[in-house]
């Protein structure tokens, strides 16, 4: 019997549609790269997993789209084709067919297929960063040529008078789901009130991030970025369209809330302090990791004031 409600596939249409203009924004800054990309992670999506329906005998359900619409924004805009269609396989078989199907996903398979490529790919997805063409030449190109040598998180502590418009504007180097950030967070505003995604979840990781960010940057100036450093890398595409996936997110309200300042803290920890300048998707694997025992505590909780 397929494991979809209504809600869940009108979610996931909603989700792959807030992608478009993220799309028109990747193009306009760093070429149509992307869109070859978008055609062949659709591809081998229905490939993927339509094989593991035939397999494990489920013909009934419905198939994740939505995460072959989504995969190519996750990754830097130079990391080579077969290195995301591979990371793409890699993230559908684990995180989808080895579970059984979409909807019963333990993790992510955005941020299994990332952390595939990230680690598998080190060199060339620390070398994929590009940058973006000025206003919308993307479109008159296939990629842009221009590397940089570092994270864009690392570049911008060396170009500390990056004014926030210039951000927010697509002006900076980043990943190609965050091409233009204020194009993000509008297609963010917009997921959230049509609840495609969860709020809460949402909410609470962004909001943890943020008040770890300003009081380490208040209380040792120069060793911390800015908060507006939190508009740059993998933090809000993650935020907005992986970790509040329903899908992967905590079943109870309380353990929403939890599951998102767990992935804050984490993000933050890993952001700043380790080796990976912006392993936020680690932080969104951990997070849906523990998403079963948050809940169960909040269950018992719940259960045992109800008894008393």
């Amino acid at each position: 019997m397929p494991v979809f409600s209504t809600r869940g596939l009108r979610n996931d249409i909603l989700l792959a549609a807030a992608a478009v203009p993220l799309y028109v924004a990747a193009v306009a800054k760093y070429g149509y790269k992307v869109l070859v990309l978008l055609g062949l992670s659709v591809i081998l999506g229905f490939a993927v997993e339509r094989v593991g329906q035939i397999l494990q005998n489920r013909n009934g359900d419905i198939l994740g789209f939505v995460n072959w619409v989504l995969f190519p924004l996750v990754f830097s805009p130079g990391f080579p084709l077969y290195m995301s269609c591979a990371s793409i396989v890699f993230g559908l078989i684990i995180a989808t067919v080895f579970f059984g199907g979409h909807g019963r996903s333990l993790a992510a398979p955005l941020a299994v297929g990332w952390a595939f490529g990230a680690l598998s790919f080190s060199t060339a997805y620390g070398f994929g960063w590009l940058k973006p063409f000025p206003g919308t030449l993307g479109f008159q190109h296939f990629s842009a040529g221009i590397p940089i040598i570092d994270h864009p998180v690392e570049f911008l502590s060396y170009m500390p008078d990056t004014g926030l418009g210039n951000i927010l504007l697509g002006a900076f180097p980043q990943p190609s789901g965050n091409a233009i950030p204020l194009v993000l967070l509008v297609c963010g505003m917009v997921v959230f009130l049509l609840r495609a995604s969860d709020f809460a979840t949402a909410a609470s990781f962004f909001l943890t991030i943020a008040l770890l960010d300003t009081f380490f940057w208040i209380i040792l100036p120069g060793q911390f970025p800015s908060p507006g450093s939190l508009l740059v890398g993998d933090l809000l595409f993650a935020g907005i369209f992986v970790l509040s996936d329903s899908r992967t997110a905590a079943r109870t309200r309380g353990g929403r809330y939890a599951t998102g300042c767990l992935a804050g803290v984490l993000g933050f920890l890993i952001r700043f302090f380790a080796a990976s300048p912006d392993g936020t998707y680690f932080a969104v694997l951990a997070a849906n990791s523990f998403c079963p025992l948050i809940d169960e505590v909040f269950i018992s909780h719940s259960v045992k004031r109800t008894k008393a």
